[in-house]
């Protein structure tokens, strides 16, 4: 592939055409980056963040342009392109500049107090990037391998190649050490066997273990957030009309395009009735452009649609939207189903669009259970006026973030909260400070003083046994009882020791032995 379209989902037509990278371009990009990575290892931290403050500088200064690039090509309203791309940009480096300082210095073991952490830079990193939120993914794990003193190629997107152009262009005014490669699956094989030090990777499962397959070759380890099927949790406490605007904002928000997005809808069935009638009344407030966009494909609106008419073929029931409309464009309306049972493919798969499939529950001890019934792992959202009742049940379930009363995709685009999937939805940690522990090594470096310096185990003596075996009795021993015994034992070895050190110090056979006074060798 030399060359690949990028199509306007609103109306089918074609934004534009980019060159796909060469794998000797890649390999390229690869070469310069290590390269660069030399200089930028040792640049101090601080002129590290001053450079990434100045491209937060650059997209508040180009917030339009940028805004309308990812509407233009990703088919997001304004609100979306504002509240789930670009805000959360800026958020998370405000949080760079005040956290990185702080955490990334070298640190004192509280129980070795010689001994020093310093981190020290992964090296090369390769980015490989989402379309359904290409600022906020690709971007805040580029800005935090940056942070830590790693160089980066990005690969993004098919997708969202002309609004990450738009936004790559303020990184290389910002004298930013990331290097951009284009193309298809083919392009992010070819990154992953061209050398980099550690991955990461935004996508769906399958593709996620393609690039993990290509990175077993070399061993080159990895981050990755990968697909979800998240449950939202609805008991019979529960404020009904929140969660039911929240159910519908949450799936509806980007065409229903959001990992962390809830698409599994458990209901007790005491409330179901009035949880289906406020939801159905929210989505026919809803407009087409203003208050969600197109799907970003037709393979993927077609996609949505069959696993809908499958349900609904399969018994479930159609409450609201379900229907391709007609015209151009890759638009599928806000759609609920109701009567979904946990075999069909609507809720087994990861649907990927603005699709609310419900199943009711009578015994709520059986959530947990209906929850884990999946692969995924990525989020739940429960909700539930008793607290200790929601947290209950979130200990049970098996997900990378959990929030209670409140959309988790608010709780995953917090810049401080260290992100990750478990199970097949993903593993390492985006965000937060252990998402910035992902791009360090913490080397410890330990200085002995002059005494223990000189200390050696050469050559080996009986007592060193007693002693050793002392020490660890010392070490497990419970009461006084055992500690007394132990340290007797612990006596007794050394003083063997220093008679046996005594005579070997003495003996004609032996003149470079040490003398009876040196410190016990074990």
């Amino acid at each position: 592939m030399s060359h690949f379209l990028s199509v306007n989902p609103v109306d089918g037509e074609t934004n534009a055409v980019y060159p796909a990278s060469s794998p000797q371009g890649v390999e390229l990009a690869i070469s310069r980056c290590r390269t660069a990575q030399e200089s930028w290892a040792v640049t101090p931290v601080s002129e590290r963040l001053a450079q990434i403050s100045e491209l937060k500088s650059l997209i508040g200064s180009h917030l339009t342009e940028l805004q309308e690039a990812l509407c233009l090509e990703t088919g997001k309203t304004p609100q979306d392109a504002l509240g789930g791309d670009l805000l959360p940009l800026i958020d998370a480096i405000t949080f760079l500049e005040r956290a990185v300082p702080r955490h990334l210095r070298p640190k004192i073991l509280r129980e070795h107090r010689n001994i020093r952490l310093h981190p020290r830079p992964i090296g090369v990193v390769a980015v490989i990037g989402t379309w359904n939120y290409p600022y906020l993914t690709d971007v805040t794990s580029i800005l935090w391998a940056l942070a830590a003193g790693c160089t980066v190629v990005w690969k993004p997107s098919e997708l969202s190649t002309g609004s990450v152009l738009a936004l790559y262009r303020h990184f290389q005014t910002a004298d930013l050490p990331v290097y951009l490669v284009t193309g298809d699956a083919s392009t992010a094989i070819s990154l992953c066997s061209s050398g980099p030090d550690k991955v990461a990777f935004t996508g769906s499962v399958k593709s996620g273990r393609n690039v993990l397959a290509q990175l077993a070759k070399s061993g080159t380890p990895a981050v990755m957030e990968l697909g979800g099927n998240d449950a939202l949790i609805v008991l019979r406490d529960a404020d009904v009309v929140a969660a039911a605007r929240s159910a519908v904002w949450a799936r509806v928000a980007n065409a229903g395009q959001t990992c962390v997005a809830p698409q599994r809808i458990f209901v007790a069935t005491a409330v179901l009735p009035d949880f289906v009638r406020e939801c159905s009344l929210v989505i026919s407030q809803l407009k087409r452009d203003r208050d969600y966009g197109p799907m970003r494909s037709a393979q993927l609106r077609d996609r949505v649609h069959s696993l809908v008419q499958s349900a609904v073929n399969s018994g479930a029931t159609l409450v609201a939207g379900g229907q391709c409309p007609g015209g151009s464009g890759f638009y599928y309306p806000p759609t609920l189903l109701t009567g979904c049972s946990p075999d069909m493919d609507i809720i087994r798969q990861d649907v990927f669009g603005p699709v609310l499939a419900i199943v009711d529950f009578a015994d709520e001890d059986e959530i947990p259970a209906k929850v884990n019934a999946t692969e995924y792992g990525l989020a739940v959202s429960i909700w539930s006026r008793d607290v200790k009742r929601a947290h209950r049940i979130a200990s049970s379930v098996q997900a990378g973030a959990i929030s209670v009363n409140r959309e988790t995709q608010f709780l995953v685009a917090q810049p401080a909260v260290a992100f990750g999937g478990t199970r097949a939805s993903g593993f390492g940690s985006v965000r937060g400070l252990a998402g910035l522990d992902e791009w360090v090594k913490w080397q410890p470096v330990a200085v002995a003083n002059q005494r223990t310096a000189t200390r050696h185990l050469m050559p080996y003596r009986p007592q060193s046994v007693q002693i050793l075996q002392a020490i660890a009795l010392w070490k497990c021993a419970k009461g006084i009882t055992q500690k007394l015994r132990a340290l007797t034992m612990l006596g007794e070895a050394l003083r063997e020791w220093q008679r046996a050190a005594g005579r070997i110090t003495h003996s004609p056979d032996n003149p470079h032995s040490l003398n009876s006074s040196s410190s016990p060798e074990l």
